[in-house]
């Protein structure tokens, strides 16, 4: 039960944002279509049956390893993995110009927050979440907690480069759906990581 209203409650919060992304991007790559026209399909307002998946399986995921937290009485575990998915969209918009290149003559939503992610921005986030994440590893977990709670931040931090790598190749420039994606799959991994501390 704890679990089920962990996701309800961040799915309120966040008006269900970046799983929006998730659906779009989904739909988007699952059409296998040409760069403008994937990115036509990411626009439009409709999910189709991939993207309803795709968020299917990802809240699923969610709540799998938000249950063997709260079995395991690590509540205090589940802030590292929102800190983690944050500060890996950040690292992942400072990377290069090409984020602020317009969309089929749209300019993208991560157009502002890429010009505000700079090196020392993306640099002070990444060591205000290893804080965080250290701070409340120790509080759920002691030692060892803090130690994997950090690893879950280096784990986030590669999934979100590697998707933004992923990506630009496939589109050339790191769209808003993009970053949202990113994000939601960093906070996915590090999840994974937290949820084997807490059954291991």
């Amino acid at each position: 039960m704890g679990a089920a209203l962990v996701v309800a409650l961040d799915v309120a919060l966040t008006g269900a944002l970046h799983l929006d992304a998730v659906a779009d991007t989904a739909d988007g790559l699952a059409s296998r279509r040409p760069r403008e026209q994937a990115l036509a399909v990411m626009r439009e307002p409709q999910v189709g049956a991939v993207g309803a998946v795709a968020v299917g399986v990802l809240l699923l995921l969610r709540f799998a390893w938000i249950a063997a937290l709260a079995a395991a009485a690590s509540w205090a575990l589940l802030a590292v993995a929102p800190v983690c998915g944050r500060a890996a969209m950040v690292l992942a918009l400072c990377r290069g110009e090409s984020h602020r290149a317009e969309l089929g003559g749209r300019p993208s939503l991560a157009a502002g927050t890429s010009a505000a992610a700079t090196r020392a921005v993306a640099a002070g986030a990444l060591l205000l979440a290893t804080a965080v994440a250290a701070l409340a590893g120790l509080l759920g977990a002691g030692p060892q907690g803090a130690a994997v709670a950090v690893s879950a931040l280096v784990v986030a931090a590669l999934i979100a480069l590697l998707a933004e790598r992923a990506w630009r190749a496939r589109f050339g420039s790191f769209t808003g759906d993009a970053t949202g994606s990113a994000g939601m799959l960093a906070e996915l991994g590090a999840l994974a990581v937290l949820a084997a501390l807490a059954v291991g």
